[in-house]
């Protein structure tokens, strides 16, 4: 069997992405996505997830806080020593991000990705 690492994230920046480059001048963005997930009237629970991005990295590093985005990608783990003890870190490191387009995306969070998959319907497969 082979294995496979896939990950599909949709929600919200958190905050606006951050553009950076490597000693050897490749860009990579970074950004955080907010999900939620409703348990009750009452209740739904938070994540936030960390995204790296290479492919697409100088057109991400300009969303801002509240776009919203769908990604897919891989998780990737890491670990470092920090005061004697390791400390693991993950995040999905990006493959596709695509960002819906909303009137009202910028900062807002209001749009929603019901209206966003019906306009991108004609575009899946199956």
């Amino acid at each position: 069997m082979e294995n496979v690492n896939q990950v599909t994230v949709a929600g919200h920046l958190v905050k606006s992405a951050e553009l950076r480059y490597t000693t050897t001048g490749k860009p990579v963005a970074s950004f955080v996505v907010a999900t939620n997930k409703r348990i009750s009237e009452e209740k739904q629970i938070v994540s936030y997830i960390p995204v790296n991005a290479w492919n697409q990295a100088e057109e991400l590093g300009a969303l801002v806080k509240g776009d919203a985005v769908l990604v897919t990608g891989e998780l990737r783990t890491g670990s470092y020593e920090k005061n004697g003890r390791t400390v693991y870190t993950w995040h999905v490191q990006a493959s596709n991000v695509m960002v819906a387009p909303f009137v009202n995306n910028k900062g807002n969070g209001n749009g929603n990705f019901d209206s966003f998959a019906d306009e991108r319907r004609d575009e899946i497969p199956f």
